[in-house]
């Protein structure tokens, strides 16, 4: 599956791989001070990551946590909601090399 290729490509980083919203948002909340980058596809099955951005923003502003997002295909609504929040999106299918950049260039960000 993509979270295991992911979790390889980003070895060094201490990556908690989740299977769905509902475990993300757990996971953000109980654990968000250990927390750098949120790295989410846009399209998460039924649920969309806009919805669990949304939900868990005053974490994210709190604790200055990063998000990166991904999407293989994403409606116009949802790529909006991310490029008005100045979110960066990696298209998929991507490369290593790509999300690895990607995911220092996210967390370089003030």
């Amino acid at each position: 599956m993509l979270r295991d290729i992911l979790s390889r490509t980003l070895r060094g980083y201490n990556v908690i791989a989740v299977g769905s919203l509902s475990e993300g948002r757990a996971v953000i909340v109980e654990r968000q001070v250990e927390i750098d980058l949120i790295l989410s596809d846009i399209e998460l099955g039924e649920d969309r990551s806009p919805t669990l951005h949304a939900e868990v923003q005053p974490i994210i502003q709190a604790r200055n946590i990063r998000w990166l997002s991904m999407t293989g295909y994403a409606s116009k609504e949802d790529l909006d909601y991310y490029r008005t929040r100045g979110i960066q999106i990696v298209d998929k299918p991507f490369d290593r090399a790509t999300i690895r950049l990607a995911v220092e260039q996210a967390l370089a960000r003030p």
